[in-house]
């Protein structure tokens, strides 16, 4: 299952506004699901997504209830968080405080759904993570919703290439990319215990490789960035190396298993069009199975 995100761009009396429609995309059956419009927010330009899929067992019937959540940063401390029920049928609005602060780039970083739970992670600086904030959208108590989870002593203060949240066999995995004096990269693959809360974390794997296709160029800035573990295979991951490269690696034998070149390009629909179309994309959140036909419901917009 998929969440696709379009943005378009819609040109009326003189003015720019800006309207984000979200659909849930099956691939397989080619099943589309519009959710109503999204609340208006002065802020909604500088938000993250997060998709999760429950199941759900109703009078012995095995139904799966979706969530998507909008986080927006407000300022320093909170989070101004929309989020969608399938079950309500409509959009709900909450603030969060968080106990830490939040650097600009918390802005950039994607959601990942593990679980029940929807991660993401701050930055000190642009080279140095701070924390993971972890929300539980389940919660009926809200000092519950928001928990942070220090990274491990060891992968704090310490200056990395990249960094990335992502999930392997039903568990969150955190990548951290560490510039060698020799130019090649150290690759520390951390994963998170069962309880989120408890913060513990166990280091499943620690390489440098050796292919060259690893090493960084003097005076290049990300060269090299995880686009993702395997989702069930917890020795290969898979990273973009420069713009065009897609490389699949084999921590445990320290192998490239695959390396291809990919193209890259953007779509802009003339401006004459109505609405115009500036951006599309698809972000693949979760890898969970979900039944299909969907029940259609007749969405109605409501902000609570």
């Amino acid at each position: 299952m998929y969440l696709s995100v379009a943005l378009k761009r819609v040109y009326q009396n003189g003015k720019t506004s800006d309207i984000i429609d979200y659909y849930i995309v099956n691939v397989l059956t080619k099943q589309w699901i519009g959710l109503p419009p999204t609340p208006l927010e002065n802020n909604s330009e500088d938000e993250s997504v997060g998709f999760l899929i429950e199941p759900n067992c109703v009078d012995n019937a095995a139904r799966h209830e979706y969530l998507v959540l909008r986080f927006m940063p407000w300022g320093d401390s909170k989070f101004s968080i929309q989020m969608f029920s399938s079950e309500k049928g409509k959009w709900t609005r909450l603030v969060v405080t968080s106990p830490r602060n939040l650097n600009i780039l918390t802005r950039r970083t994607s959601i990942v759904a593990c679980g029940r739970i929807l991660y993401t992670f701050t930055y000190k600086r642009s080279d140095v993570v701070d924390c993971v904030l972890a929300f539980d959208p389940f919660t009926n108590d809200p000092a519950q919703f928001l928990c942070v989870v220090d990274f491990p002593v060891e992968a704090r203060d310490i200056r990395c290439l990249a960094c990335k949240l992502g999930v392997c066999g039903g568990r969150l995995r955190f990548a951290q990319l560490v510039l060698q004096p020799s130019g090649y990269l150290c690759i520390s693959i951390w994963e998170l215990g069962d309880d989120h809360r408890m913060g513990i974390w166990t280091l499943v794997h620690q390489r440098i490789p050796t292919d060259k296709a690893f090493r960084v160029p003097k005076r290049a800035t990300q060269w090299v960035s995880v686009l993702g573990f395997h989702p069930n295979n917890e020795d290969l991951i898979c990273f973009l190396v420069g713009n065009d490269h897609v490389v699949v690696y084999n921590i445990q034998t320290d192998k490239v298993e695959s390396s291809t070149l990919v193209y890259q390009f953007k779509v802009i629909s003339p401006r004459s069009l109505e609405p115009d179309v500036e951006l599309h994309h698809v972000v693949p959140i979760t890898h969970s199975w979900w039944p299909t036909p969907v029940r259609q419901t007749l969405w109605t917009r409501s902000l609570d």
